[in-house]
């Protein structure tokens, strides 16, 4: 975040800094359990220098409403993490003494018939499936919000029909 304000803008931006760095620690979250230090490094300054600018402008490119890059560092950097694991090895020299059979989950990536492809395409299809389940229970929700309000916009001319009704029986009539 620090080169990115250094090299693309004129003074530094504390929320830049401040969500360059989260989106380094989102991004290597998914696979902390199975990355070297060294590929740790690699997918965090990937994602706090290229992911989260890129995704921060494409949001304000879209419009969307983001006021502190939540989406950006969460949802662009998170992604990223998710498909840098099928790039990560561990160090199977550390792991296998250590966890032997007791973590299978990561044993299992030490093994001869791992392959990064299966692994992508599992990544690639996690990540489907997390985007599929929140932006349907994200229309479901919000739906309703709009229901909530279209149903409270209907009351609220009722009552000023009926406040405006109870004011002209109130008020004295000139006599003819």
């Amino acid at each position: 975040a620090y080169l990115f304000c250094l090299f693309f803008r004129t003074h530094l931006d504390v929320s830049i800094l401040a969500n360059g760095t989260l989106s380094g620690l989102v991004g290597i979250t998914a696979s902390c359990n199975i990355m070297t230090g060294h590929q740790s490094l690699l997918v965090g300054v990937i994602a706090g220098l290229i992911i989260f600018p890129c995704s921060s402008r494409t949001l304000k490119r879209l419009h969307m409403d983001d006021p502190v890059d939540a989406i950006a560092v969460h949802g662009g950097c998170g992604l990223w993490g998710l498909l840098s694991v099928a790039f990560s090895f561990p160090d199977c020299g550390f792991i296998e003494p250590m966890f032997g059979k007791y973590r299978s989950d990561i044993a299992r990536v030490c093994n001869d018939d791992h392959s990064m492809a299966k692994q992508l395409v599992a990544q690639v299809w996690g990540a489907f499936t997390i985007m599929w389940w929140t932006a349907s229970i994200s229309i479901a929700l919000w739906g309703l919000f709009v229901l909530s309000e279209c149903t409270r916009a209907m009351e609220v001319q009722h009552l000023e029909k009926a406040t405006e009704l109870v004011g002209q029986m109130t008020t004295p009539q000139p006599v003819l």
